[in-house]
């Protein structure tokens, strides 16, 4: 009976993420009955294992890997300049996941347009639905700083006409001495 209590806990307390390799547990932020600690149930793997990963960054992967496949102009033409270390020999990533918060088991991330891990350089290009959302992009830009990445913003115009200057501004956050080409 106590197995059955605790099974009807989790099902009440927890939903399974779609597209997992199995089944991985994700415990709502309740208090749980029957003295169970949130997060760890005996009968599911994952949460034994500590390998718990949250629905946010399921369903946030998912949008970064459709905006992979269906980049803006400005974001193809940036993603031929960067790819491959073409530039610098800098390695770029594109449409990338930050984990900027964590709430109760619960991470949350934002995509970065491009990224590169050696001098965590992050470079967003602003369409025109940026001119709606200013004071939510001077949050995440707030937030992603504050984990120790410099925020670097171009204009969808800036990337498809003045690339020398893109460029230009990109070196100035490269330290001395730069890779080669």
């Amino acid at each position: 009976m106590a197995g059955a209590s605790l099974l009807f806990a989790c099902v009440a307390f927890v939903r399974w993420a779609p597209g997992a390799v199995g089944a991985v547990c994700l415990v709502f932020p309740l208090a749980l009955p029957f003295g169970v600690a949130p997060g760890f149930f005996p009968f599911c793997g994952a949460c034994a294992a500590g390998k718990r990963q949250s629905y946010e960054y399921f369903e946030t992967l998912k949008y970064a890997r459709d905006h992979r496949k269906n980049p803006t102009p400005a974001e193809k033409f940036a993603w031929d300049k960067i790819r491959n270390r073409k530039f610098f020999g800098l390695k770029f990533n594109r449409q990338f996941l930050i984990e900027y918060k964590q709430i109760m088991h619960n991470r949350l991330y934002y995509i970065a347009d491009f990224h590169n891990f050696e001098y965590k350089i992050i470079i967003e290009i602003d369409g025109p639905i940026h001119q709606l959302q200013q004071e939510y992009d001077q949050k995440r830009q707030a937030d992603i700083e504050a984990l120790g990445y410099k925020v670097i913003r171009f204009t969808n115009e800036e990337i498809l006409s003045n690339w020398e200057n893109v460029e230009k501004r990109l070196l100035e956050f490269i330290p001395i001495p730069r890779p080669l080409p």
